[in-house]
């Protein structure tokens, strides 16, 4: 009986490091994943100036684009950042942001549905 209590002793303890190691493993593996998307998304903060949408990098504030309408706004930054992807950071306020987003929204469901 004591020898069976030692034994799963120790192979509790065995296991226990077995889970450690995993989980360290698979915490180091999504923080480099979270890294890399990291480095491929940019978010933008835009704001609307006579009838253009001006854009910002949500980081560190640098402007990156400007653009009347998305299709400008997308052409613009895959000019400029091709390896990249923006998204739009923040709620829009300005109604002229939230027309910008519309305009997104239509552009992405028509490329949705020609593919």
């Amino acid at each position: 009986m004591m020898i069976a209590g030692t034994v799963l002793l120790v192979g509790l303890v065995v296991f226990y490091f077995w889970l450690k190691r995993v989980n360290d493993r698979l915490e180091s593996a999504l923080t480099e994943l979270v890294e890399q998307m990291e480095d491929q998304m940019v978010g933008l903060e835009v704001e609307v100036d006579n009838g253009l949408y001006y854009c910002y990098n949500s980081k560190d504030k640098r402007y990156i684009c400007q653009g009347t309408n998305a299709r400008e706004i997308i052409d613009r930054f895959q000019d400029r950042y091709p390896n990249k992807i923006a998204f739009l950071a923040g709620e829009p306020a300005d109604p002229a942001v939230k027309e910008l987003v519309e305009q997104l929204t239509r552009l992405k469901d028509e490329t949705s549905t020609s593919q």
